[in-house]
């Protein structure tokens, strides 16, 4: 807090403090703020994005505001793999668009094995198979 008091502009120490304030203090309201600030400062900030978006998943299930907020942090940065993952995941499970989950699955799988030598398998398998579970493919 005492790095916005002297640069209040500073889209980073937002997203930084929502960051604390979601996943050590639990204090989701100012950490929604606080990430709109970010977005608010700075409109192509990815990560505020991407961390608004895990936000309104996870803690307030507002799949609507999550999956706009993964576009835009996609349309910003298409190589966000995660966003990729977790678009998938709300579209096909929120959605039922099972064609544009299995897109953006298979998009965060390339990127993923392209760009990185060593893939997070735990993470990668989880959402893979949790995507595979539960779909008609």
């Amino acid at each position: 807090k005492k790095l916005l008091n002297k640069y209040p502009r500073y889209s980073q120490a937002y997203c930084s403090l929502a960051a604390l304030l979601e996943n050590i203090f639990e204090d989701y309201e100012e950490a929604k703020k606080c990430y709109e600030m970010a977005i608010e400062l700075n409109s192509h900030f990815e990560m505020a994005h991407y961390n608004l978006a895990s936000l309104l998943k996870n803690y307030y299930f507002d799949y609507t505001g999550a999956k706009l907020h993964y576009e835009i942090a996609l349309t910003i940065n298409p190589q966000l793999a995660e966003a990729h993952y977790n678009l998938a995941f709300l579209l096909e499970s929120y959605f039922s668009d099972t064609s544009n989950a299995k897109k953006h699955r298979d998009i965060g799988f390339e990127i993923k094995t392209k760009n990185e030598k060593i893939i997070d398998f735990g993470n990668f398998c989880y959402c893979i198979g949790f995507m595979y579970f539960n779909t008609n493919y």
